[in-house]
Order: structure tokens, then C-alpha cells, then sequence
């Protein structure tokens, strides 16, 4: 019975041991990170554009969201709140030129971050081409802000959530992301 005690202890201490590990490494790891990805579908501009445009099917959190509640638009630009649970994401689209650029802000209510995306379409003789960047920005301000930068340093700087969400939208146009 003594051994149990003596394995439930350690795995505590590993966790915790863990925790100030990224807590200490997140402090001195940066505030901005890029990420860019090229796609390219198997569907023409116009295709990918209203697929962007449909936000309810293709929002920018992806599967971590549980609500999307509509805001009023700004500057004549759809925006929105992203809710995952934990905190709400303020989702502004800052610029839209059919069918071919695509910008948007996701804007953090809890952790002071914000997320730029810039997504850029281009037609192919079969298909279209999606470049997609995006420049995180993780500040100080809350005790979160290492979690979070570790996790960026970690998944590439944000380009497993680019990855994802090129995928998710393939997926809803019933086509494959093909990666360059």
C-alpha cells in the first residue's frame, strides 16, 4: 500500500514539476508568431470564397468551438464571437476582396492575444490555390500567457491550426487540402 502512495506522489510532482517548467520557458519565449500554409483545392475561387464566407460551417476555432453568436458588422464587414468554452473570441473581418483576399482578426476576451489572418486566393487551370499566413500576438498580461506561448512554439507557430482549419474547409466542400 506504501508503494502506491509513493507512484501517486511522483506523478503529482512530475505534473507540477511540468507545469513550472512551461510556465518558466513560456516567459521567455516571444510575443509574435508566424505561420503560413499553400493549399490548393480541387474547386474554383469562387467556391473557396463562399466557403470562407460561411462562418457558421468553417469558423476560425475550428472543432474548439461550442457557439457563434453574430455581431453587428463593422464597416460593412461580417463579424462575430467565437465562443470555445473556456474564453470568447472576438472575430472581426477587417478586409474582403471577392474572391480573392481575405482578411480577419480573432481578438481573445481572457488572454490578451490576437490572431491575424490573411488568406489569399488564386485560380488554378484546375482548381484554386489558398496561401494562408497568420501572425499571432501573445502579450503579457495573465498568468495563461506562457501556456499559450509554449503551445504556439510547440504546434509550429500556429501552423498546425492553419493546417486544420484548410482541412476542415476541404472537408465541407467535399474535396482534399493538397499541401505545397
Amino acid at each position: 500500500m506504501h508503494w502506491i502512495f509513493i507512484v501517486l506522489a511522483s506523478a503529482v510532482g512530475l505534473l507540477v514539476l511540468a507545469a513550472v517548467l512551461i510556465l518558466i520557458v513560456g516567459r521567455f519565449l516571444p510575443e509574435r508568431y508566424e505561420a503560413q500554409v499553400i493549399v490548393e483545392f480541387d474547386r474554383n475561387p469562387e467556391d473557396i470564397w463562399n466557403a470562407l464566407m460561411n462562418v457558421p460551417q468553417n469558423p476560425m476555432t475550428g472543432r474548439m468551438l461550442k457557439r457563434l453568436e453574430p455581431l453587428p458588422d463593422v464597416n460593412g464587414l461580417p463579424s462575430w464571437v467565437e465562443d470555445i468554452g473556456s474564453t470568447k473570441l472576438v472575430a472581426t473581418t477587417e478586409q474582403a476582396d471577392k474572391p480573392r483576399l481575405l482578411r480577419r482578426r480573432l481578438a481573445d476576451q481572457v488572454v490578451p492575444m490576437t490572431a491575424d489572418w490573411e488568406m489569399r486566393l488564386e485560380e488554378l487551370p484546375a482548381g484554386c490555390r489558398m496561401t494562408a499566413a497568420s501572425v499571432t500576438v501573445v502579450r503579457k498580461g495573465t498568468w495563461h500567457v506562457p501556456f499559450f506561448r509554449f503551445m504556439l512554439k510547440v504546434t509550429g507557430n500556429g501552423k498546425s491550426q492553419l493546417r486544420g482549419f484548410c482541412k476542415r474547409l476541404a472537408g465541407n466542400l467535399g474535396t482534399r487540402a493538397r499541401f505545397v
